[in-house]
């Protein structure tokens, strides 16, 4: 994708009314945040869901902050401002920050940008002011037209970006004291969730939330409720629409947790607290009273009253997922199919182990099948497991590295890479043996071999010795596991039998690394043979003979 210049408008190009299924093509990051300007960085989507394995600081981050905000409807108080995000060690012009997505299905851009307010130029009215005098900073929605503004708009009401903290505010930062999830459910949890009172216009919890917080931090509130009816009426809505959502989110949570695979945890109830006005003689005693929500769990027979104190940390993250999760779907009602529904998670699995992770990827499959989902992770174990897992159809992966540090403001390395390593580590081998780099060519065949048995017992459940940790589990362990699996079919059996056999004459080769220094001459013929026989491997576990 060509970069939109900094410091100007979109071009004008007809919005192109959507025919099929918006999806977001690529994100385009300018001086925002880890990557300096002038020069844009594209992450490319391709329209498909995104992993990001990113090393720490390397701008992994900046990819759902950049989401977060253009896929915010809240105002530049909640959401931040583009000022706020420029890359601090940049040379370049303060103007020049800025957040550009395209689309597939959409013609024109979702661009966040700061534009510099010249002498004597009137800035557009459109255009917000920002903390810097000398710029103004201009949304998505202050710029795009019709009817690409209204399809964005969709897009945002179904967006959702959660990363690891929010999901500690529903469990540990209540330390001793009961668990309430108001805050979370009104500000992140149910904030989009629809409602229409009755003879008046459609809006959301949010909405209603933010009306009555309002009322009350300015203390608006008369010490007697009839002095202002609207105020009371507005609680009441709020409580409508809270108590509606909670009848489809407690089921749900439920049925999430078995498909995690603790069926054995529930959600008993969700005990809401009900809002309403708090008389008072005296201004300052005025308020609200209510605003709880109190998760009552079971677990095992057992009702605990501080569930953070009673259950394990794998628990807990697979709670507090499944409330996350629930959310998301119960704001998510049927909609037509050209609606992007995108959910973006940075990190929020590091309270789970490997063993854990997997069925959160099968959960994501099942119940946001229709979403474009973007998984952010600085576990390259988890990465590379991951990438293996998904289908290269449906997901495109990328890795971040720290760029140049003598740089001023080095610029991240970003680099698409392939969901099956195995063919890529392959690659890596032919041309390195083409440039007689035969030592090398040979790890990278060892490399390419353990990550075909890796990938090949996982997707077909071949049964493993078990390990502890499933990273200590040896190349020699899984070609057995993969041996005796294939005895277990006659067609199976004809597809492996040769290929392992070959494998295991070259054992030196695939089965032992080569990067010391006192590394034994290898035959290139036997490293050329090596790559060979693994390429059939992956084909055998293809089903192709």
């Amino acid at each position: 994708m060509s970069a939109v210049p900094p410091g100007t408008a979109p071009a004008a190009v007809p919005a192109v009314p959507v025919s099929k299924p918006l999806r977001i093509k690529t994100l385009t990051l300018t001086d925002f945040r880890a990557f300096p300007g002038p020069a844009p960085q594209a992450i490319e989507f391709g329209g498909k869901n995104l992993l990001v394995y990113g090393e720490n600081g390397a701008g992994k981050s900046s990819i759902f902050h950049a989401l977060r905000c253009v896929f915010s409807d809240a105002p530049q108080s909640k959401r931040g401002s583009l000022a706020d995000y420029k890359n601090k060690f940049s040379s370049a012009g303060v103007g020049c920050a800025r957040v550009d997505v395209a689309f597939d299905g959409m013609s024109e851009l979702a661009s966040w940008t700061l534009e510099l307010s010249l002498p004597g130029v009137h800035p557009l009215s459109d255009a917000r002011p920002t903390a810097a005098d000398a710029t103004f900073e201009r949304h998505p929605f202050h710029v795009m037209r019709e009817p690409a503004r209204t399809t964005f708009r969709r897009a945002t009401a179904r967006a959702a970006c959660l990363d690891y903290r929010p999901l500690l505010d529903t469990n540990y930062r209540h330390g001793s004291e009961e668990i309430n999830l108001f805050s979370v459910a009104a500000n992140h949890l149910l904030r989009d969730y629809d409602y229409t009172p009755p003879g008046g216009q459609p809006t959301t919890i949010g909405r209603l939330w933010d009306k009555v917080d309002r009322a009350d931090k300015t203390k608006a509130v008369g010490a007697d409720p009839s002095h202002r009816p609207s105020f009371v009426k507005d609680c009441e809505n709020l409580n409508e629409a809270v108590s509606s959502a909670l009848i489809t989110l407690q089921p749900l949570v439920n049925t999430l947790l078995g498909d995690l695979g603790h069926s054995d945890l529930q959600v008993v109830n969700l005990a809401y607290g009900y809002v309403g006005p708090k008389a008072a003689r005296l201004k300052r005693e005025r308020g609200l009273m209510g605003g709880t929500l109190v998760p009552n769990v079971r677990y095992r027979g057992h009702d605990p009253a501080r569930p953070q104190d009673f259950l394990n940390e794998a628990r807990l993250s697979a709670l507090a997922l499944s409330i996350y999760f629930a959310g998301r779907l119960t704001c998510t009602p049927a909609v037509p199919s050209d609606v992007l529904k995108l959910l973006v998670l940075d990190d929020v699995l590091i309270g789970l182990d490997h063993a854990n992770r997997l069925p959160v990827l099968d959960l994501l499959q099942k119940h946001f099948a229709t979403w474009q989902i973007v998984l952010l992770t600085h576990d390259r174990g988890w990465f590379d497991m991951t990438r293996g897992w998904l289908d290269e159809t449906a997901w495109h992966c990328v890795e971040i590295f720290e760029g140049d540090a003598s740089a001023p403001a080095p610029m991240p390395v970003v680099r698409a890479t392939s969901n099956r390593p195995a063919k890529q580590y392959l690659a890596h081998a032919k041309r390195l043996l083409a440039d007689h780099y035969v030592e090398a060519g040979a790890n990278y065949a060892r490399q390419a071999f353990e990550a075909a048995l890796r990938g090949g017992c996982q997707h077909n459940s071949v049964l493993v010795a078990f390990q502890q940790n499933t990273k200590d589990v040896k190349a020699e362990v899984l070609l057995k596991a993969v041996e005796d699996w294939a005895k277990l079919d006659s067609a199976r059996k004809l597809r492996f039998e040769s290929v392992l056999e070959r494998l295991r004459l070259l054992r030196n080769v695939v089965l032992n690394p080569y990067s010391h220094s006192l590394a034994p001459n290898i035959p290139t013929d036997e490293v050329r043979n090596a790559i060979d026989e693994v390429e059939k491997l992956i084909d055998a576990f293809a089903g192709k003979h």
